[in-house]
């Protein structure tokens, strides 16, 4: 089983550089550090300059002055970027907070929608297995009643593609089984119109009472013939009764036979699937008009093509 999962939102957090982490660490003593050699320079400079030289003194204090000014402005600023820096820190340890709480709980939807995929797939699987016939105890009946199971199953599942939960449920593997039990079982019409004459009757040129094993299906000649289901062609030729002819073995005790063709498409030895062309309706050997003459076995008997043809 293949299963399709949600796709969480995802945040993006800024990157915080290594050395403006350090810096904001240690700056509550590298400032302070830095100013006082600042400040007992400035002093110094002060001194030196007095003793000096009265209008040189008063120039170095005015610049020692200034320079006092900018350590105080330096010291404020430095304050504010520090509790800018903090202040980042703390917003990106939040969003860190949120971003697993986030992860956890998409993990945990992750989980939930896995084990809901598993929960329906196996019961569907489950349902689809009660109603397979065993080959071994196959009989005519049981394989119309999986036939009539299966075409419904297939309904049930191209309606629930068409909704949204559709999206979330993959059924990969529960449609190809589905599909391949059902592909093989010859359910299919091949040809419009109705299926008439199987059993006892009159032969409508020789005239006398005989079994009649196979329903004809009247029609124009050259209108395609399709396979009643997948399989591969055991036989196809020509004979004076049944015209051109072929039969299909389907692998599962069934056999589909076409009988008064005016062309084949396939020969023996082909494999074909459901659906396929595989011949025309024609009036060829002994037939009184243009029909197709279908006939289906269950293991070399004889069986009632409307019992099994459903679609």
């Amino acid at each position: 089983m293949k299963k399709r999962l949600s796709e969480g939102s995802k945040e993006t957090v800024r990157t915080v550089y290594g050395h403006q982490i350090w810096l904001a660490t240690h700056r509550a003593f590298v400032v302070p550090s830095v100013l006082s050699v600042l400040l007992v320079a400035a002093i110094l400079i002060g001194y030196f300059a007095g003793h000096a030289d009265p209008t040189r003194a008063y120039a170095l204090s005015e610049a020692a002055g200034l320079a006092q000014m900018k350590i105080a402005r330096a010291t404020e600023e430095d304050r504010i970027q520090i509790v800018e820096q903090i202040n980042l820190e703390e917003q990106l340890s939040q969003e860190k907070v949120r971003n697993d709480s986030l992860a956890v709980e998409l993990d945990q939807q992750q989980n939930e929608m896995s084990n809901i995929q598993d929960t329906i797939l196996n019961a569907l699987m489950a349902n689809l297995t009660d109603k397979m016939v065993s080959r071994s105890g196959a009989s005519e009946s049981s394989y119309t009643t999986e036939a009539k199971n299966l075409i419904s199953l297939n309904k049930k599942l191209l309606a629930f593609k068409k909704t949204d939960m559709a999206k979330e449920v993959d059924l990969t593997e529960y449609e190809n089984l589905l599909t391949k039990r059902l592909a093989h079982l010859p359910t299919l019409k091949p040809v419009p119109g109705t299926l008439s004459g199987y059993g006892y009757r009159r032969h409508p040129v020789f005239h006398y009472y005989h079994f009649h094993p196979a329903a004809d299906m009247p029609n124009k000649t050259g209108t395609p013939i399709k396979a009643a289901g997948a399989g591969k062609i055991s036989e196809s030729g020509y004979s004076r009764t049944e015209g051109n002819y072929l039969t299909i073995n389907h692998g599962n005790g069934f056999t589909t036979t076409y009988m008064h063709c005016s062309k084949l498409y396939v020969s023996t030895g082909d494999v074909v699937e459901k659906g396929d062309k595989i011949a025309a309706v024609g009036n060829t050997g002994t037939s009184t008009g243009a029909h197709l003459h279908f006939e289906v076995k269950l293991y070399g008997s004889p069986v009632n093509p409307k019992s099994i043809v459903l679609e």
